[in-house]
């Protein structure tokens, strides 16, 4: 039985699916059988795609995957409108491709069965041109050197930053035979 992957609000639409290491894990590579955690733990770390995003942080907190430019009420409407189950797009097992493209909101798949329907149409491009506009003015990782992240992900950089200073400071004082009492 695969693990089951809850949904999560601040994953990276996935590298897993696509992954040739998936096959290697749900299958029984050399004997080697791997508990459903331990599944579930390298399933997260391709979505999150570690092996394609340089960072972790993200400009964009709250929204699906936590690197999507929309905003989830946007995609609700986008999915109302195009009856394209956009949220699909964030799970391993998922069996639609890239259905937004935000270099050319005009031929974003998910537009297909809506074309005819100007109405419709016309709204749903224009969600996906917001979406373009935020990825134009907000840097992301995988794309631009200068990603800003976004203030839940600054807080933390600043916390791992502290943490790390302290550390580095007991092992300095370890190094010379000094002690280090919690406080």
């Amino acid at each position: 039985m695969a693990a089951v992957r809850p949904r999560y609000k601040n994953l990276t639409p996935g590298g897993a699916h696509a992954s040739k290491l998936t096959k290697v894990i749900d299958g029984n590579h050399q004997g080697v059988k791997l508990s459903p955690k331990e599944k579930e733990i390298l399933y997260t770390w391709m979505d999150l795609n570690g092996v394609y995003y340089p960072v972790y942080e993200s400009a964009f907190d709250s929204t699906l995957a936590g690197r999507s430019p929309l905003y989830n009420q946007e995609i609700e409407e986008l999915i109302k409108l195009t009856e394209v189950n956009i949220w699909e797009l964030n799970n391993h097992g998922r069996k639609l491709t890239a259905q937004i493209s935000f270099d050319r909101p005009e031929v974003s798949p998910c537009l297909d069965k809506i074309r005819n329907d100007k109405q419709k149409y016309a709204r749903a491009v224009e969600i996906i041109r917001t979406g373009q506009k935020r990825l134009k003015a907000t840097p992301r990782g995988d794309i631009e050197k200068d990603l800003v992240p976004c203030e839940r992900h600054k807080a933390q950089l600043r916390k791992y930053a502290e943490r790390l200073k302290i550390e580095q400071q007991n092992c300095s004082i370890i190094g010379q035979d000094g002690k280090v009492y919690d406080k």
